[in-house]
């Protein structure tokens, strides 16, 4: 046939130029091919011929029309994972929507939203659960890339904490920086359209007002959906801008990369914006982060944090502080040090180290550290009048005064109590009394509120653990001897719920992922820390929707049933793990669950 005759041609053109293996090349054909079949479609042969599998999974699993270009980049994967079977039978639709759904998606729940995980998840999904060979995850990379034509999702172009969301009055994102040297980074890959200096003004906070000041603007070629009339791709212009930038490291004209730097930030802040078509549009509908909803970019507690929970819950007892204020005392480390360092709560210039020099990390124990820095925090909430751990805004005004000094309290409370305008003020006027150019961080306030509530973990002794499906609640394996595979009785340390792949469970309760991987018994696996005590394991996943470090609520969904690891079908394997005194055991989990 002419279309055989053409397709080899083609194929082999394709071999000669990119000097591609022979079933990417076809792969990079079909796509080539697709529009022309697309118009087929709309105006040739049966009407009601079925509609291209791709096309109708994405429609159904509720992905809005100008997704659909990222159906590329699937054809390609699906590619791979027909090799690693070894047949040249085409995939099953719903073959292809499961691994939509659970593989290669993230799809929001609230909206038509579907954006690719990163190359790298994609990749390394393919060879851990359909066991593509490892040698060929290079070539993939950079197939993806070849197909896409210069195609990618966006960035973020900085790390930090988002302080105010798009809105249409104010239609673009305003990020506080996470370091004092913040590094911007092109969002997308793109051209350069202009570098200037801008007088307007953005605002966050209680109307804190900003201006612009040196900005970017990057013009970036989008390709989006098929157009139904001609069959052809509908490529968009967009453009991303940058304001607040200094040491600026492109002009005019210039080609940049996705993550190439840009420049540095000018100040603490700064504005973010992406166009399409001459209006503005929302951020988080173009970036996706795999740990949050999207475009929720909230700090976290880390592991370096989480691993002094235990002593400092202990040094806590100690001093009579309640245990419900645990996490404030773990955000504050989160905001002060990460947890790193011989100083985790920054506490050698406060008034309650004695032994080690009063200069920034000069205390070299990070127990005293704690000891110092939970004493003096301790101090700060007496003063600021702190009645519980929902008390947010005496919270607030607490850790801001362990930041100034706890004078910042008493002088605040004269003035209404904490607000970053008064904070602000106090830094300005103990900057000028003292002949410096500036005094502590006026953002303190800010900053724990953000982790604060993006963190709350539940107490410890306190835990109501649900069940990870509320509508699979039937127990195929309990805790205790078992032998599924017939090779003799070993322990089971858990609680096994058996439900259809793909089906979504839940976090039994709340607190911080501290694994999100591949386990080779337990396949794909999360652990979640809900204090120092206790934690909860679950395995054999079809495919996770959270990462290490993120918050997760009782009841959000972090993962997928699966059969990866070692199964006999698919289920969640359930386990609890009990620390005291530094020692773990694994326990039955079933007297601690609360039926819905």
């Amino acid at each position: 046939m002419i279309w055989s005759t053409a397709a080899k041609v083609a194929i082999s053109a394709l071999d000669e130029k990119y000097n591609l293996k022979g079933k990417v090349a076809i792969i990079l054909m079909g796509l080539i091919l697709f529009p022309v079949l697309v118009v087929m479609c709309f105006f040739g042969g049966d009407s009601d011929a079925a509609e291209e599998p791709y096309q109708k999974a994405f429609k159904e699993l509720g992905c809005g029309d100008e997704y659909t270009y990222q159906l590329d980049d699937i054809r390609l994967l699906e590619a791979y994972i027909l090799e690693a079977k070894e047949t040249d039978e085409e995939p099953k639709y719903e073959e292809i929507k499961e691994r939509m759904e659970n593989d290669y998606l993230h799809i929001s729940s609230s909206s038509n939203v579907c954006l690719l995980y990163s190359d790298e998840e994609l990749v390394d999904m393919l060879i851990k659960k359909y066991h593509v060979s490892k040698s060929y995850k290079q070539e993939i990379m950079d197939a993806l890339k070849q197909i896409r034509n210069g195609r990618e999702n966006f960035s973020y172009p900085i790390k930090g904490t988002i302080l105010s969301r798009y809105s249409e009055e104010q239609p673009g994102i305003v990020m506080h920086r996470e370091t004092q040297k913040e590094k911007i980074a092109a969002s997308a890959s793109g051209k350069v359209v202009s570098v200037s200096s801008s007088n307007d003004s953005y605002k966050y906070g209680d109307d804190i007002s900003v201006k612009k000041g040196l900005t970017i603007k990057i013009e970036h070629q989008i390709r989006r959906s098929v157009d139904k009339e001609s069959g052809e791709y509908d490529d968009t212009t967009m453009y991303s801008i940058y304001t607040n930038v200094k040491n600026i490291k492109v002009a005019a004209g210039d080609e940049v990369m996705q993550g190439d730097e840009l420049g540095m930030m000018a100040e603490d802040t700064m504005y973010f914006q992406l166009m399409e078509k001459k209006k503005y549009v929302d951020p988080s509908k173009y970036i996706y982060d795999p740990g949050t909803e999207l475009g929720d970019y909230a700090n976290v507690l880390n592991p370096e944090v989480l691993r002094y929970s235990e002593y400092i819950q202990k040094y806590m007892k100690k001093i009579g502080m309640k245990d419900e204020f645990l996490n404030v005392v773990l955000c504050v480390m989160q905001i002060e040090s990460g947890g790193k360092g011989t100083d985790p709560m920054q506490s050698s210039e406060c008034p309650e180290n004695t032994r080690y020099p009063n200069k920034p990390n000069g205390i070299t124990d990070p127990f005293y550290s704690i000891q110092c820095g939970v004493r003096y925090l301790n101090k700060c909430m007496e003063e600021a009048g702190v009645k519980d751990k929902d008390d947010i805004k005496k919270l607030q005004l607490a850790a801001q005064g362990y930041n100034f000094g706890n004078g910042y309290i008493s002088w605040a409370k004269l003035r209404g109590g904490y607000s970053y305008e008064n904070a602000l003020e106090f830094s300005r006027m103990q900057a000028d009394s003292h002949g410096w150019n500036s005094y502590g961080d006026p953002m303190y306030g800010l900053k724990f509120y953000n982790v604060y509530t993006s963190t709350s973990s539940a107490d410890a002794g306190n835990l109501k653990f649900i069940y990870p499906m509320k509508d699979h609640m039937m127990i195929s394996a309990g805790y205790g001897p078992y032998d599924p595979f017939g090779t003799g009785s070993t322990m089971h340390w858990g609680v096994d719920f058996p439900a259809p792949t793909g089906t979504p469970y839940t976090a039994c309760e709340a607190g911080i992922v501290t694994y999100a991987g591949y386990n080779e018994a337990g396949g794909l696996m999360i652990m979640i820390q809900h204090n120092a005590t206790y934690t909860t394991l679950y395995d054999h996943s079809s495919k996770l929707k959270v990462k290490i470090g993120q918050h997760v609520k009782k009841g959000e969904v972090i993962g997928y049933v699966g059969t990866t690891g070692n199964v006999t079908g698919p289920h969640v394997h359930l386990e609890l793990r009990k620390t005291v005194d530094g020692v773990t055991q694994r326990i039955d989990i079933l007297p601690y669950l609360n039926r819905p």
